[in-house]
């Protein structure tokens, strides 16, 4: 069986990316309101454009990664200090299948295809953090 190695930022305990907005919790909010406004453009093609459609048709199954390290951090540039600070962490993960988009800078795989999920990069621990309501 074929393994792949994808990496992503995520929220530490639901596994979701930067640019899910939790508008309850400011400093989600904060984070995906800039990257949003920052990656809509050829740099950063959304998931439709780049050919990946079908993953945002299917609900929450499917997650968006990049193939590399460095490519996760070239994706997030100007931003990595933020999201690590913010309370994301870079998850490594081992997958079975992964569907790569047509500008080879993101991917997607099924919820169902991960073989194992470790945390590579976090810059606090959770305990000395607190959620903060608006």
């Amino acid at each position: 069986m074929a393994e792949f190695k994808v990496y992503r930022y995520e929220e530490q305990f639901n596994n979701e990316g930067p640019y899910t907005c939790e508008t309850n919790r400011i400093r989600d909010y904060t984070v995906c309101e800039a990257l949003s406004k920052s990656h809509s453009n050829s740099k950063h093609p959304s998931i439709r454009i780049d050919g990946l459609d079908f993953a945002t048709d299917s609900g929450d199954n499917f997650r968006t990664a990049c193939c590399s390290l460095r490519e996760l951090k070239k994706w997030f540039w100007g931003y990595n200090k933020w999201l690590l600070q913010s309370g994301f962490v870079i998850a490594e993960y081992v997958v079975s299948a992964k569907f790569d988009g047509r500008s080879n800078k993101q991917c997607v795989f099924h919820k169902t295809a991960v073989i194992e999920r470790k945390v590579i990069e976090q810059k606090i621990k959770f305990e000395n953090w607190q959620w903060k309501e608006v």
